[in-house]
């Protein structure tokens, strides 16, 4: 069994010591690194004690570390570094890098199949990443292609992954990947400038996205809710409405996508994301644990809860959970 803890933490940075002129003007190789690594550690500390602290696990029954930045270069890697500064004794660690709004999903894969080959017990999941240096100037990129980069901010969630079927506890489902054609592996990248990073986001990435789940969404339901549909009897099973959905909050039009498929989720069913996207903007890899957050505060939500992030590649993961009542 493989269970995630119903007390989620996060650490939210979307106010830095730079103002915006600075990072748009000043930002460089050297500052943005620094900047990267010094944030994501001190987010991700934040985020790992919050959890530990509201799930009440005793750091002695922690066994396994897994990370997920995509957010500049640590060494040693922060699956590495974070147990020295929480003074965890792990049997392994594994850091899952550069896999972008997906990486929780990622992070739930890893963690289910190490709980599943006995190597772990009681698993630690942290994501960060900081977005903010991004908003800088790159040669021979006007500013209307850098501005959609506001959406980004710095931030860390952490969840407790364990093999105890407890009340509250929700039981993770095998993850599922999806990767869209080649001509999409551009549509999201993230470059090294003389100025710092450069992320890059296609004008084509909603358009494609839209055309491409619109021929994948039966298939996805089906695996996300096998009883969906009806019975030959015409009697109405578990629709659309009946989970909870925890979709990336990649913008707007990505949100909105969702809303045009066939079946289509409704506004209220995309509540949790969209209210993550107006308070706290895209935080990568951490974005999916601030919307599982807010569904698990939620007192009316679903005992099933369905996750789908859009990574770098183009990549699609999913993922459902269900509730130990």
């Amino acid at each position: 069994h493989y269970f995630i803890q119903s007390n989620l933490s996060y650490g939210n940075s979307n106010e830095s010591s730079m103002t915006f002129r600075e990072r748009v003007i000043i930002i460089n190789n050297d500052t943005s690194e620094r900047f990267c690594v010094s944030n994501s550690q001190e987010l991700s500390v934040t985020a790992a004690e919050g959890v530990i602290l509201r799930s009440r696990t005793p750091p002695s029954e922690i066994d396994c570390v897994i990370t997920n930045t995509s957010t500049g270069v640590m060494l040693p890697n922060l699956s590495t570094w974070l147990p020295q500064q929480l003074n965890l004794s792990v049997r392994c660690n594994y850091s899952l890098d550069n896999t972008g709004c997906g990486g929780a999903i990622s992070c739930l894969d890893v963690a289910r199949s190490v709980i599943l080959s006995g190597r772990a017990a009681c698993i630690l999941v942290v994501t960060v990443d900081c977005a903010s240096p991004h908003l800088n100037t790159v040669p021979g990129v006007e500013m209307e292609d850098i501005l959609p980069n506001l959406l980004f901010g710095d931030g860390a969630g952490a969840m407790i992954i364990t093999n105890k079927r407890e009340p509250g506890s929700w039981r993770i489902d095998e993850p599922q990947c999806q990767l869209l054609d080649m001509e999409t592996s551009n549509y999201i990248d993230m470059k090294l400038s003389d100025s710092g990073y450069y992320l890059n986001l296609s004008k084509d990435l909603v358009p494609t996205l839209y055309r491409e789940l619109s021929s994948r969404w039966p298939g996805i339901l089906k695996t996300l809710i096998p009883e969906i549909g009806t019975k030959e009897g015409g009697e109405v099973m578990r629709g659309v409405e009946g989970v909870e959905w925890v979709i990336h909050p990649g913008g707007k039009a990505i949100l909105e996508t969702f809303t045009l498929l066939s079946p289509p989720l409704s506004p209220r069913s995309l509540r949790h994301s969209f209210q993550v996207m107006r308070e706290k903007g895209n935080l990568v890899s951490a974005t999916l644990i601030f919307v599982l957050e807010r569904v698990f505060r939620d007192s009316d939500s679903k005992d099933i809860a369905c996750l789908v992030g859009p990574g770098p590649g183009v990549e699609i993961g999913f993922v459902s959970i269900e509730r130990i009542r």
